[in-house]
């Protein structure tokens, strides 16, 4: 998912199983129980550009058999998760209907000193 301009992210649960449904379609081998066997523990990345890079290239390739629009790889694309430190958080979709991730930008390379003259 991308976040809004605010850098929020709002899912529903219908979105979530959705998209668990659709992926298990895809990829059965991936899954070892149904969505209601699973625990109620979620957890959410702030992907590396890395990740960024392959989930784009997975949206590509699986375009034709998935529910990807162009909009959706347009705005991964223009992701700069580069400048933001990769995060996990987990938390209990039955204890918290809503949570805040604090996200961190990447400090800056520290600039070079110049000795004292």
């Amino acid at each position: 998912m991308v976040t809004n301009s605010a850098g929020e992210v709002h899912l529903s649960a219908e979105y979530v199983r959705q998209s668990i449904k659709d992926d298990w379609e895809l990829f059965p081998m991936d899954y070892e129980s149904t969505l209601e066997e699973c625990s109620a523990e979620v957890e959410i990345k702030v992907c590396t550009p890395e990740d960024v890079r392959r989930t784009i290239e997975a949206m590509k390739m699986f375009r034709s058999a998935l529910t990807i629009s162009d909009e959706l790889i347009r705005a991964f694309e223009r992701s700069d998760n580069d400048r933001y430190v990769p995060v996990i958080t987990r938390f209990n979709v039955e204890e918290s209907s809503k949570i805040s991730i604090g996200i961190s930008r990447v400090q800056a390379a520290e600039k070079s000193k110049t000795p004292a003259q």
